[in-house]
This record gives C-alpha cells, structure tokens and sequence, in this order.
C-alpha cells in the first residue's frame, strides 16, 4: 500500500493463507476440516474453548507457564465466542498468496516450531516466495512464542532493523 513509506517488514506466526487450497497445490495451512471442528466445539461447549486456548501455546509451553495460561484463558473468556468463529470463517477464505511475488521489502519472519495454529510449512512457504526474507524459529514454541522469548526478539529486531 505504502511502498515508499515502508522499507522493511516484521512477520511474527504469518501465513499467507490460513486454510491448505488443494485446488493450487498448497498445503502450507491447516486443513479446512479441523478449523470446521473448532468451530464446531467452540460453539457448542465451554470446555472447548479452553482446548482452544491452549493450542496457542506448545506442550513444553504449557508444562512450564501453567499460571500464565490461567491468566490468559480468564482474559480471553471474555471474548463473545462469535468474534472467534466469525475470525476463523475470515481466515478460512483468505489468500494473500498473490502478494508475495510482488512484497519488494527486506522482510523478518519469526515463527514457533511447534505452532498448531498456523504451521511452521507456512512460514517455509513464505520465505521461499518472498524474495529478501529471513527466517528465525523458535524450538517448541507455539503461536505466541514472542510472549517467551523477548530478549531474542527483541535483539534479532534490532538487528535486522540496524543493517
């Protein structure tokens, strides 16, 4: 939109397209089917949405910030539970595929190895389709690996902003 404004892009968890779209031969989401089942469960129990929850976060994750969670599950119960399904039918129909092509940016890709959200063949899809892209992971982190790591971060930001 701004490409003489902006010289540099910052992409933490990204995917440019939520959902796998068979019909081009991409598989760097999630299928369509399990987001249908959250949909599904969210709206149908309570129990659910807490299972929700805790896939945003790896299982080395949630053994070691089980008070962290608990907080962020009270914050999120709090969210009507048709803003999450109508935010996943969004990310369902999606595709900024198209757009890769044409990003001329510097751009930093960060991502969690163990992200159930949007799967780490994503951000692989990404930084093969971006022309000037670096990619960093994070082991056995999850979706909200940013909120663990800040120091690497926040260093690797720098960094990257700095050259």
């Amino acid at each position: 939109l701004f490409p003489n404004l902006v010289t540099r892009l910052i992409l933490l968890s990204a995917t440019a397209r939520f959902v796998d779209h068979p019909e081009s031969n991409y598989y760097g989401g999630l299928p369509l089917a399990i987001v249908n089942r959250w949909k599904k469960r969210i709206s149908t129990e309570q129990k659910s949405l807490l299972t929700f929850y805790d896939i945003f976060f790896s299982a080395e994750e949630r053994d070691k910030k089980a008070h962290f969670m608990q907080f962020y599950a009270l914050a999120w119960s709090d969210i009507p539970i048709r803003y999450l399904i109508n935010g996943l039918e969004f990310l369902a129909t999606v595709d900024e595929r198209g757009y890769l092509t044409i990003h001329l940016h510097k751009t930093l890709l960060l991502h969690g190895t163990a992200d159930e959200i949007i799967p780490l063949t994503s951000a692989s899809y990404l930084a093969e389709q971006i022309r000037d892209c670096q990619l960093h992971t994070y082991k056995d982190q999850g979706h909200l690996f940013f909120l663990n790591e800040e120091q690497i971060i926040a260093e690797q930001i720098t960094e990257f902003l700095a050259n």
